[in-house]
């Protein structure tokens, strides 16, 4: 993953599915394409003031050619895939 990169969303069943944060109107179809915009690698195992704070995985931020913003985990690798 890196900042730049064209993806394109893939759903098993080919349905839509919106988020709430979402513009109105605006859903995240089987196909659709957009950019990464943010990538944040991985974040270690920490310790604040006693608390412990698990590991968090690499993930990334992508802005949809429909104007939405989505997260994407650098793992779940069957709901996405990279456009050359």
């Amino acid at each position: 993953m890196k900042v730049g990169q064209r993806i394109r969303h893939l759903s098993l069943s080919g349905s839509k599915s919106r988020r709430d944060t979402w513009p109105e109107g605006v859903w995240l179809e089987h196909g659709i394409e957009g950019t990464i915009v943010e990538y944040h690698p991985a974040l270690p195992k920490r310790v604040i003031g006693g608390e412990v704070f698990e590991r968090i995985p690499p993930y990334a931020v992508v802005k949809f050619d429909n104007g939405a913003t989505n997260c994407i985990d650098s793992g779940n690798k069957h709901r996405w895939e990279y456009i050359k």
